[in-house]
């Protein structure tokens, strides 16, 4: 290799570098512009914070759907009549109705 095939592969190293810090800036200030945007669109929402013991997620909600349904229908068989709430809630706790 030559010196000035070193030289030169030194000065196009020195350009891409000096490409990819241009590079890294502007899309630094674009990342500034779209989050400006975003937030104009979409602000965050700022809720109350929500009490952990109030707050539940039932996964066996399909379950328990399915559960009472079965109840209800089986009620109007047996009974000829739609069950009350109470008479569900019972159902669903386990004790008799």
């Amino acid at each position: 290799m030559k010196f000035s095939d070193s030289f030169s592969l030194f000065l196009l190293l020195r350009r891409a570098e000096r490409i990819g810090r241009t590079l890294d800036a502007r899309l630094a200030e674009q990342n500034v512009y779209l989050k400006r945007i975003a937030d104009h669109l979409a602000p965050d929402l700022k809720g109350e914070p929500v009490d952990q013991a109030t707050r539940s997620v039932d996964f066996s909600e399909d379950l328990t759907q399915a559960r009472i349904l079965d109840y209800i229908d089986r009620t109007i068989r047996d009974v000829g009549r739609e069950p009350t709430e109470d008479e569900i809630l019972a159902f669903l706790d386990g004790k008799p109705a």
